[in-house]
């Protein structure tokens, strides 16, 4: 640390380090100097007062001795002698703070004077020393000399020692303790490094005296006779005072060649003396090749290939489950039911659609909801239909709906909820198909607007199905570029068939340890996008995927800024960022993943519910046990956007929507979806697509391309 300390003031400062460790010394000396002085000063007055009292003491003792002899008695008193004595010891004391004031003075001019010797010394070697610096910098610019020319100038011992020498060349130096000093200089021009053109150097003859000061001299480098132009040492610098009489040989600084043995076995080869290079010439130089770090081009655009809708079977013909005439009746009839119960209603509009049918009725003031709602088994009997659901509030009317399942009930094909403008017209790459409502309207959501989405009901309730429709619709809309897909299966058997597709980022995950890491995986991809879009001052995932593909349509890619060039697949090309797709991650059965693994799964879903949806990830999870140790609070507060398909109890009906109505479906398809931001849930027939079909279009995609699996989405942790 001191040496680090001293050659930083050094560069900082210009002054020698000896110089340094020179004032270093001097000024510990004065310190314990002066620390010295303080410390005897104290002593010295203390042994002044104890010298002055014992003289005080025999002066007492004389005059008691003569006062005896005189016969005076001890116990009469003496006003003079007492008074003598009082004088004499104010006169001691004085006596004491005069010489202790003199002495102070005489040891603060000492220092004082001290100091200004000191410092006019330093001026005197900070004056010799510049002109040293001056003296070393004009050697430095002189040019290197042949080696055969080239004589060395260095300092005769003798002439240093004489009278004459010692008058002349400590004249600058003064009264200081040291003489002048030649400071080496380091970090010459290597042996790759290229003479210039000789000059010639004038050579001193001896009969020659130099009778100048030290500061009037020049320094010569000094090349040595044992290199070459092809093994350059570093040039010593010498300066005299006295005749040139004597050549003294340099050292030769230590090589890392081989040795003199090694040196002698290998035949000597001519070396051939450089060319002389002028200064005005000019050169050409060849560009020097680098390993420069190179943007990596942008990849090819590959064609997208979506699959045709020829591979889905076409809709039958649609077939209405009540006429016009049997409709009148029906509302007839249901306005003489609410009659005999005691409630005043008529029927305004009827809404026929291809699984129910729904009564609008108007009823009289005064009449609740209530009152209706308490009546559905007794109208269901009436009207002689499995089940009649009261639709409290329709949004824009003031009305009471009544929805009454059709006698012949209509399939929801997927193919024709694929050729809906609706869908059509859709840009979004995450579209999801649900179905038809209640008026044969297609039903499209927007997965990215949800964000995630719990699908829960009971075995039969059409709730696989619902999956492979949605499955379908992204396929359908999306390539493997825009969006990936990770599919967890406990049962093996629902998702199994999408195996080996190009949009999954992962084999279909069976085994829910692997499952937990895929989620883990998620949620540090998650965390590296929101780096990225930082970096990009970006928001969301859309606006990241805008500003990449402008900058490639630019013809400007945008560099990785966390690329490591470690995991780089070529060396030295920096990556190009590329658009990031959507990742779905789609998980059948929840509360199978919640039995083996528990809080984990939780706290991950949680995490990814919360924060996925700007980086571009979303979830699908369903489950057949709608019950609160599956879907707990925390995975309810942070996926608001759920779809519930038939189930047992009301219960069941209020941890999946907090609202009764799922018991009172119809099954097979059937659903309630609730939209995002909305506390009405909408009644909607899912659209139907056979095994058959979806192995058709699975096919068919496994025809377009391989899948690109990561092996570090089901990769355990490290550490």
């Amino acid at each position: 640390m001191v040496a680090l300390l001293l050659a930083s003031l050094t560069l900082m400062t210009g002054v020698p380090w000896v110089t340094m460790m020179d004032w270093i010394g001097q000024a510990t000396l004065w310190v314990l100097d002066m620390a010295g002085w303080l410390a005897l000063t104290p002593l010295r007055w203390m042994m002044g007062s104890a010298s002055g009292a014992r003289r005080q003491r025999a002066v007492n003792s004389d005059r008691e001795d003569d006062e005896l002899d005189s016969g005076e008695t001890m116990n009469s008193p003496n006003p003079v002698a007492e008074s003598v004595t009082e004088t004499a010891v104010q006169r001691t004391e004085r006596s004491l703070a005069a010489r202790w004031m003199e002495q102070s003075r005489e040891t603060l001019m000492g220092w004082v004077d001290a100091v200004a010797e000191k410092s006019r010394a330093w001026q005197r070697k900070r004056c010799l020393e510049t002109d040293t610096g001056d003296l070393l910098d004009a050697a430095v610019a002189v040019p290197p000399v042949d080696a055969n020319d080239a004589q060395e100038l260095t300092i005769k011992p003798a002439a240093l020692q004489s009278p004459v020498a010692s008058a002349e060349c400590g004249s600058i130096a003064g009264e200081g303790r040291h003489s002048v000093r030649i400071e080496p200089i380091f970090n010459l021009p290597s042996a790759s490094v290229e003479l210039l053109e000789p000059q010639a150097v004038v050579q001193p003859s001896k009969e020659t005296t130099v009778d100048r000061s030290i500061s009037d001299l020049t320094l010569v480098p000094v090349l040595s006779t044992h290199s070459s132009s092809t093994n350059a040492s570093p040039l010593p610098l010498t300066a005299s005072c006295e005749e040139q009489d004597e050549i003294i040989p340099p050292p030769q600084p230590a090589s890392r060649t081989r040795s003199k043995e090694a040196v002698a076995d290998v035949p000597a080869t001519p070396v051939t003396p450089a060319e002389p290079v002028s200064l005005t010439q000019s050169r050409t130089v060849a560009p020097v090749t680098t390993a420069a770090r190179r943007v990596a081009p942008p990849r090819p655009s590959i064609p997208v290939v979506l699959p045709p809708l020829e591979l889905l079977d076409s809709p039958l013909l649609r077939t209405t489950g009540y006429g016009s005439d049997l409709l009148d009746e029906m509302s007839r009839r249901l306005e003489s039911l609410l009659k005999s119960f005691g409630i005043a209603a008529q029927v305004v509009a009827v809404e026929p659609g291809p699984v129910i049918t729904r009564f609008e009725i108007e009823p009289a003031p005064g009449i609740k909801v209530n009152q209706i709602s308490n009546l559905v088994k007794d109208l269901a009997r009436g009207l002689s239909v499995t089940s009649v659901r009261v639709v409290e509030i329709i949004p824009g009317k003031s009305v009471i709906g009544l929805e009454i399942p059709n006698r012949k009930r209509e399939i929801v094909h997927l193919r024709e909820t694929l050729e809906s403008l609706a869908y059509a017209q859709s840009t979004a790459p995450l579209t999801l198909v649900l179905g038809k409502d209640i008026g044969g309207n297609p039903v499209v959501a927007n997965l990215n607007k949800m964000p995630h989405l719990l699908v829960a009901g009971t075995t039969g309730s059409g709730k696989s199905v619902a999956l492979n429709t949605m499955l379908l619709s992204l396929l359908y809309k999306s390539p493997p570029r825009d969006v990936r897909l990770i599919l967890v299966d406990p049962k093996a058997l629902e998702l199994s068939m999408y195996e080996d597709i190009p949009h999954l980022l992962t084999p279909v995950v069976t085994d829910m340890k692997e499952a937990v890491n895929a989620l883990r995986w998620c949620v540090a991809e998650m965390e590296r996008r929101y780096r990225l879009m930082a970096a990009l001052k970006v928001r969301n995932i859309a606006g990241f995927n805008r500003k990449v593909l402008d900058a490639l349509d630019a013809g400007e890619g945008l560099a990785d800024p966390f690329w490591n060039p470690d995991n780089a697949e070529i060396p030295g090309e920096i990556a190009v960022l590329q658009p990031l797709p959507f990742i779905v991650v789609v998980i059948d059965e929840l509360a199978d993943m919640m039995m083996i693994v528990g809080k984990k799964v939780e706290e991950l879903i949680a995490r990814l519910a919360q924060k996925a949806r700007a980086a571009g990830i979303h979830l699908i999870l369903a489950t057949q046990r709608p019950s609160v140790d599956v879907i707990t609070g925390l995975i309810k507060a942070n996926i608001p956007t759920r779809i519930a398909f038939q189930v047992s109890s009301r219960v069941d009906s209020r941890t999946i929507l907090d609202q009764m109505g799922a018991e009172q479906l119809l099954g097979h398809g059937d659903m309630l979806y609730l939209p995002p931001g909305t506390g009405l849930p909408q009644r909607v027939h899912g659209a139907f697509v056979d095994d058959h079909e979806v192995n058709r279009v699975v096919e068919y995609l496994r025809q377009t391309g391989a899948p690109d699996y990561l092996d570090d989405v089901l990769a355990e942790p490290q550490g």
